[in-house]
């Protein structure tokens, strides 16, 4: 009986080690990039950053917005795991062909991504991880409208020094949202005036002084005598509607900070009070000619704006009391076309689109100087 039970152990043991035998080559060893099955199980090999609804990013952004994208090199298949290697590379084609089936797509920039040449995969280690780095900040300084997009790039692996390679899953489409890592590309192109770019300045009729300028980060309007030029003259610094973001039937608000010290009029109050100067923040329809438009708010109701004015009987004189420090316009503007515009709001349609953005000022005779008036930012938002 002893040596019966002996006998069925030995066997058992033998069916153990027989089964252990089989599982070690068990299944097809093929190598593959796991990440070309993880958003759709390698429907479209598609990897996107950040992965949707992941309980942890699939990424990691340095504070000098460097990012990092961990990939992989997996293989499949039970039995000895033998060291192996694999190249990496961008593939062009596969990113053009991604293109052309992901809403939004750019390819990623050649000068803003770096790979390794190859991967390794240790003995006796089933997978390795080698990093996709990103240069986000080059791309937020050379492509900031990439914010509207996903930027794509296919990477591949090739070349398996052992095993052989899943041809289905050897590529990895990246798709970055832009949105998540770029800032919103302003509808107002430098709108806080750090320097001249996107503005031009225009001394309409061609007055010998320089009433608007440019600098330290601020649209300066100011003039110590202007009774010694005297007449009508009119300033705009102002800049053409480019932006894709505008779209014909959709609302916006115009928002422009500023402040304006005191300024040294008569009081209009009085019956003997000269209209002095008048100020706006005006949007002209897109068959303006900005180098000799005349006036912001002509008969032609196209011509949209928010404006103070020294007009006599009006009951609020900002130009007068000045402001304390910066405010929106649209809280102390005395007129308005349209109505909305009190508040700054406009719906856009096609007179407009391509049209301009200004500021826009009036001097007349009586006016004897202009104390400093500072814009600061003008900002034009959807709602």
């Amino acid at each position: 009986m002893k040596k019966m039970i002996r006998i069925a152990a030995i066997a058992a043991v033998t069916l153990m080690l027989g089964a252990c035998e089989k599982q070690q080559d068990w299944g097809i060893k093929l190598v593959y990039m796991p990440q070309a099955a993880m958003y759709n199980g390698g429907l479209t090999n598609e990897y996107p950053v950040p992965m949707p609804n992941a309980s942890t990013p699939n990424y990691r952004l340095s504070e000098d917005n460097i990012m990092t994208i961990p990939l992989g090199v997996y293989r499949s298949g039970l039995g000895d795991l033998e060291a192996f290697s694999v190249k990496v590379s961008a593939d062009a084609e596969a990113t053009a062909q991604a293109l052309s089936s992901i809403s939004r797509a750019v390819a990623l920039p050649d000068d803003c991504y770096t790979l390794p040449e190859t991967a390794e995969v240790a003995d006796g280690e089933r997978a390795s991880i080698f990093y996709l780095t990103v240069d986000i900040r080059k791309i937020i300084d050379e492509h900031p409208e990439f914010n509207k997009n996903k930027m794509v790039l296919a990477v591949t692996i090739s070349d398996p020094s052992k095993y052989e390679l899943n041809e289905n899953l050897n590529t990895t489409i990246v798709s970055i949202e832009g949105s998540e890592f770029l800032p919103v590309v302003p509808i107002v192109k430098n709108g806080g005036f750090d320097d001249e770019s996107g503005w031009t300045i225009q001394n309409i009729n061609n007055k010998d002084c320089e009433l608007m300028r440019i600098e330290d980060g601020f649209l300066k309007i100011s003039i110590d005598d202007y009774s010694s030029i005297g007449g009508d003259s009119r300033w705009a610094c102002w800049q053409k509607l480019e932006s894709e973001d505008l779209v014909v039937g959709n609302s916006y608000k115009v928002t422009a900070m500023v402040s304006i010290t005191p300024q040294n009029f008569v009081n209009p109050l009085e019956a003997s009070a000269a209209r002095e100067m008048d100020i706006a923040v005006a949007i002209m329809p897109n068959d303006t000619d900005m180098t000799s438009q005349s006036d912001y708010k002509p008969g032609d109701d196209r011509f949209w704006y928010l404006d103070t004015n020294m007009d006599s009987g009006k009951s609020n004189y900002p130009l007068i009391d000045g402001t304390a420090g910066i405010v929106d316009f649209s809280t102390f503007n005395t007129n308005q076309r349209p109505a909305t515009m009190n508040d700054g709001e406009f719906t856009m349609d096609e007179d407009h689109i391509g049209g301009y953005l200004c500021v826009y000022i009036r001097l007349r005779n009586a006016c004897p100087d202009v104390q400093l008036i500072q814009f600061d930012s003008i900002e034009i938002n959807a709602l």
